[in-house]
């Protein structure tokens, strides 16, 4: 949301004082167009980073009843295989190798969820945009 900025031509013969009020009135103007924009652009981000999170939770549970069911399974595997691998030993390795990818993943995706993602792009462009139209025209 960009907000236009009226231009007017050098025959104008309003007062000097007339002309502060009308740039201060446009520079707030200009503010508050921004602050909707952010808010705006903010509440978007949001939204969707709450749909990515639910879709996260709802995978992660199923995951979780899957994964318990396949690892017991590969404790029982191991143990019937005849390399003279113990139960308990089984168990032991299946969780230690569950647990060090478990690490590797909770790290990447804390990682993607930093706040340089969360930044409002749109609304910094604008800003520069803006503060480039009041610096020409001053």
């Amino acid at each position: 949301m960009s907000i236009e900025v009226e231009t007017r031509a050098p025959e104008d013969s309003r007062s000097l004082r007339e002309l502060i009020n009308d740039v201060i009135d446009d520079s707030r103007n200009l503010v508050r167009g921004e602050i909707a924009l952010a808010r705006a652009e903010m509440e978007q981000k949001f939204e969707r980073l709450a749909v990515a999170a639910g879709s996260i939770v709802g995978g992660l549970v199923l995951a979780f009843a899957a994964l318990n069911v396949l690892l017991a399974a590969l404790v029982v595997a191991i143990d019937k295989a005849g390399w003279g691998i113990p139960t308990w030993l089984a168990a032991v390795i299946v969780g230690g190798i569950v647990a060090i990818v478990a690490l590797l993943l909770v790290r990447q995706g804390v990682k993607a969820l930093s706040l340089k993602n969360l930044v409002p792009e749109r609304t910094a462009a604008n800003v520069q945009a803006d503060a480039r139209v009041v610096r020409n025209q001053l």
